[in-house]
C-alpha cells in the first residue's frame, strides 16, 4: 500500500509549513501516484507564506510489483552514497525475498531525486532498457559538448518516440535548460554494442554488478568518488579517529571535489569537520586547501606562511554565516590576502581581491571582513542586474554622484538650486572653481582653497556650492555634521574619488546614531558595505534598519543566517 506522513518543510523565505509526503508508493493500488510522478507533481509543494513552489527531496520507496520495478528514491544530493544505498536496499528487501513475497528477479534500482525515478518509468513505458538510456546520455553529451561548459550537468529522459529519445538537460546551480535528442538508429546501435563497450572501458560496469543498483552515467564521474571519500574521512574524524592528511587518497579527493556553490550541504558540513581536524593538527596548508574548496575563493600563501590556523578558522565561521551566493560563486570575490598592518581592509574592484590587515583575534576582524565582502556583493549585483544596488541607494537613501567635470559640477549645483539669477558665464566660472576645489583625487584632505575674484557669486554669504566646499573637511565622513544641507539633503565633496556627492539627511542621521562606524558617510559604496556588515552581523543595532530596506536585502542579497553567535564583549 502507499503510505504518506506529515512533515515540516522549511522554505527559503525562512518559514516552515506542514505537508503530506510519501514514505512508500504503490502504483498498483494508487495509479494516480504514478501519473503524478510522470507529470512532475509528486512532492511538488507551495509555501503558504511566500507562494514559492518547489519539489521536496526525501527518501521513499516506489514498488510496482505488477510492472516489476522497485526503486528506492533518495535526495539527489546524496548520489555519492550510491554503494551504501544499494546495500541498504538489498538488506531491506532480504526478508521479503526470503518469505516469497517478492520475486528475486524483479529489477531493483536506487534513484537520486524524483527526476531519476521519472525517467525509469518513461523507459519502462517505452520498453527500453534503462542501462541503454544511460549510454545514450554519453552519446548526447559527445554530440553536444557545449553542455559541459557548466558544472553539475543533469540529463533526464523525457520522451521516447519512433524517431528517437528526447532528453531534458539542466544544471544544479543555473537556470539554463536545453532539449537534446538522440536518433533512434543511433540509440539502437548503442543498445547493441553497449555492454561490450562498458565492459572494456569502465571498471564500474552498470550491466554486471549484482549489488549495485544505481544505474546512472553519473557513477563514472570523479566527483562522486571524491564526495564519498570526503564523507568517509569526515565520518572517521567525527568518531574520534585519525586520518592521513598527506595520503595520495586525500590529495586526490581535494582535486576531485567541486567548489563553492557546487557543493552539497552534506559536503559543506564534512569539509568543516575536516578543517577543524586540520586546525587541531596545526596544518594551515590543509586548512587553506579545504577553505578554497568550500568557498571557491583563494587564500594567498601568507595565511599558511603566517601559521594563521586560528585566522582561517575564524574566517571560515564568518563566511559560512553569510548568504551562500555572496561568497560562493561570486566571481567578484577572487582572493583574500593577509597583509601586515594595524587593522583594516581593502577591496580592489579591478582585481576583485580583498586585503585584510586585522589579525583574526582582533575584535574588529569580523566587521572588517563583512564590510569588504559587502563591496564584492555590490559589484556582483550591479554587474549582473544593471546597477541594482546603486539605483536602490539613490532611491532609498538619496545617494547621488557627479563626476569631476564642468557638467558634473553644474548638475550638482543645479540639484541644490544654486544657479538662480546667475548668467551662463558666471555658472561656468563657479564650476571651474568647484572642480579646482575637488582636487585630483586619492586624498583625505582638501586641496588649497580656491580664490575667485571679489564680486564673484562664489562669495555670496548663502551660496550653496561654496558652503558645501567649505564644509567638506579632511576625513569628511567624520565631520558630516558640517556638510551643507538644504531641503532634506546634504551636499559634500569627496576628495578621494574625486566626485561631488549628495545624500539624504535622514541617511546621515542613521549613520551617526545607529551605524557602528561613521565611515559609512564616506561614499555610497562604503555606506552599502557598512549596511551589509551591520545587517549580516550580530550587532543589535541592525534592528534600527527600516523594514523596507530589510525586505530589499532579504529579497536581493539574501536572508541572514539564524542563530549567528554574538562576538565576545
Amino acid at each position: 500500500m502507499s503510505t504518506f506522513r506529515p512533515y515540516s518543510i522549511p522554505c527559503a523565505c525562512g518559514r516552515a509549513f506542514r505537508t503530506e509526503l510519501a514514505v512508500a508508493v504503490n502504483p498498483v493500488r494508487m495509479p494516480k501516484l504514478r501519473t503524478a510522478i510522470l507529470e512532475g507533481r509528486l512532492h511538488r509543494v507551495t509555501c503558504p507564506y511566500c507562494a514559492n513552489t518547489f519539489t521536496v527531496e526525501k527518501r521513499f520507496v516506489y514498488a510496482d510489483l505488477r510492472r516489476k520495478l522497485i526503486v528506492h528514491v533518495h535526495p539527489k544530493s546524496h548520489a555519492f552514497r550510491w554503494k551504501t544505498a544499494s546495500r541498504d536496499l538489498d538488506e531491506g528487501l532480504a526478508e521479503l525475498d526470503g518469505h516469497g513475497v517478492l520475486d528475486g528477479r524483479i529489477p531493483r534500482r536506487v534513484a537520486f531525486g524524483i527526476g531519476e525515478l521519472r525517467e525509469k518509468l518513461v523507459a519502462q513505458d517505452a520498453k527500453v532498457d534503462d542501462r541503454h538510456v544511460e549510454l545514450a546520455k554519453v552519446l548526447a553529451v559527445h554530440e553536444h559538448p557545449v553542455l559541459l561548459k557548466r558544472p553539475r550537468l543533469r540529463l533526464f529522459l523525457d520522451k521516447v518516440t519512433d524517431q528517437g529519445l528526447e532528453f531534458g538537460a539542466g544544471y544544479d546551480h543555473a537556470d539554463q535548460a536545453f532539449r537534446v535528442a538522440v536518433p533512434r538508429f543511433a540509440f539502437d546501435r548503442v543498445a547493441k554494442i553497449g555492454e561490450q563497450w562498458v565492459k572494456a572501458a569502465h571498471r564500474l560496469n552498470i550491466f554486471r554488478s549484482a549489488d549495485d543498483h544505481w544505474v546512472s552515467v553519473q557513477r563514472w564521474a570523479p566527483i562522486n568518488t571524491a564526495l564519498a571519500t570526503l564523507h568517509d574521512e569526515a565520518t572517521t574524524v567525527r568518531a574520534g579517529g585519525q586520518i592521513d592528511l598527506d595520503s595520495p587518497e586525500f590529495g586526490n579527493m581535494l582535486s576531485g571535489l567541486p567548489h563553492g556553490s557546487q557543493l552539497t550541504s552534506t559536503a559543506k558540513v564534512d569539509l568543516r569537520d575536516l578543517e577543524r581536524y586540520a586546525k587541531a593538527a596545526e596544518r594551515p596548508d590543509v586548512q587553506d586547501a579545504l577553505f578554497e574548496v568550500r568557498f571557491g575563493v583563494t587564500l594567498d600563501d601568507e595565511w599558511d606562511a603566517a601559521k594563521a590556523t586560528a585566522g582561517i578558522d575564524t574566517l571560515w565561521d564568518l563566511l559560512k554565516d553569510l548568504p551562500d551566493t555572496n561568497v560562493e560563486g561570486n566571481s567578484h570575490l577572487h582572493e583574500i590576502f593577509l597583509k601586515p598592518g594595524e587593522g583594516g581592509g581593502l577591496y580592489n574592484p579591478t582585481s576583485q581581491d580583498v586585503e585584510v590587515t586585522s589579525p583574526a583575534d582582533d575584535e574588529s576582524f569580523p566587521s572588517v571582513m563583512r564590510h569588504e565582502v559587502g563591496h564584492a556583493v555590490q559589484d556582483k549585483l550591479d554587474n549582473e542586474q544593471h546597477l541594482l544596488v546603486t539605483s536602490y541607494l539613490a532611491r532609498q537613501f538619496g545617494w547621488r554622484l557627479f563626476p569631476r567635470t564642468s557638467a558634473g559640477a553644474r548638475a550638482w549645483g543645479d540639484a541644490m538650486g544654486a544657479w538662480n539669477g546667475l548668467t551662463d558665464a558666471q555658472i561656468s566660472n563657479v564650476c571651474d572653481t568647484l572642480t579646482q576645489s575637488l582636487g585630483q583625487g586619492e586624498s583625505w584632505t582638501p586641496p588649497p582653497p580656491a580664490h575667485p575674484p571679489a564680486g564673484d557669486p562664489w562669495w555670496r554669504p548663502d551660496f550653496g556650492p561654496r558652503l558645501a566646499a567649505e564644509g567638506s573637511l579632511a576625513n569628511w565622513y567624520s565631520s558630516n555634521q558640517k556638510w551643507y544641507r538644504k531641503d532634506g539633503y546634504a551636499y559634500f565633496l569627496n576628495y578621494w574619488y574625486p566626485q561631488f556627492m549628495i545624500v539624504s539627511v535622514g541617511s546621515l542621521d542613521f549613520i551617526n546614531n545607529r551605524m557602528p562606524w561613521d565611515y559609512a558617510a564616506m561614499s555610497p559604496g562604503e555606506f552599502f558595505a557598512e549596511l551589509y556588515a551591520l545587517y549580516y552581523g550580530p550587532d543589535p543595532r541592525k534592528q534600527a534598519i527600516d523594514p523596507a530596506t530589510v525586505a530589499w536585502l532579504n529579497a536581493n542579497v539574501g536572508l541572514p543566517r539564524a542563530g549567528a553567535p554574538a562576538p565576545p564583549p
